[in-house]
């Protein structure tokens, strides 16, 4: 009997059309790490892959994620109600229960560990080390400077839904090379618009809360500490009040 689970590597293949020659080809997502089918999936593909995490310190990481989610238009009474209403915002940052799968991935597939306030600090810095670590020459990007992704929202909802659905049919087809052009064309920003970095409503965690998530994440930020030497010192979870 044919299953209908979809075929990963015909499916990347639509986006990453092989070519001639030594291109490299990238993506960029903040959920993959956290699929439970993600390795399994990976290996499968008939390529060598390189996995790139960049590491915030969790609390941060909880904070960005409430305001993020408001910006886009959840509606939270407070910090805590989102917490409530989306556990997941907390145990995405429990980055050790999610890095230790890696310890048994197939040899196709590895894991890179960065730290996110090396990349904050010294960008340039910063490209020689994931150069080095992945074993490319820096002249090898043609353009690296980070692209800085506000928070946006969608003008009209209802047309932005419908121009992804119009968007993921066209990929469907095979029609890659077209969806990259429009994003790279003024239509996005037809479609959204940028949100204030500094609303009036920031959701920042109560002091008990905040508390709460230093023991939460403590035991787990100090394994990442030890296992893939980030330096977890400065993040909250590991200061003494």
């Amino acid at each position: 009997m044919a299953s209908d689970e979809p075929n990963l590597e015909q499916y990347l293949h639509q986006f990453y059309e092989r070519q001639a020659g030594d291109n490299i080809f990238a993506e960029v997502a903040n959920t993959y790490i956290y699929h439970p089918l993600m390795i399994t999936r990976l290996s499968q593909l008939d390529a060598e892959i390189d996995l790139v995490a960049i590491l915030r310190d969790p609390i941060e990481r909880a904070i960005s994620h409430v305001r993020h989610l408001a910006r886009n238009g959840e509606k939270f009474k407070s910090f805590e109600d989102a917490l409530y209403q989306r556990p997941d915002i907390l145990s995405r940052g429990l980055y050790a229960q999610y890095l230790f799968q890696f310890e048994s991935s197939p040899q196709n597939i590895r894991l890179h560990i960065f730290d996110f306030e090396k990349l904050n600090k010294n960008e340039a810095a910063f490209k020689e080390e994931f150069a080095e670590r992945l074993g490319l020459e820096p002249d090898d990007f043609s353009i690296f400077e980070a692209r800085r992704f506000m928070s946006t929202r969608a003008r009209n909802r209802t047309v932005a839904r419908l121009v992804k659905r119009l968007a993921t049919f066209a990929r469907n087809l095979g029609f890659v090379n077209l969806i990259q052009r429009v994003k790279d064309s003024w239509i996005p920003s037809a479609l959204y618009v940028e949100l204030d970095p500094n609303p009036s409503e920031d959701f920042s965690p109560a002091p008990s809360t905040l508390n709460f998530m230093k023991e939460y994440f403590r035991q787990s930020d100090a394994q990442v500490g030890m296992r893939w030497d980030i330096d977890v010192s400065k993040w909250k979870s590991q200061l003494n009040d």
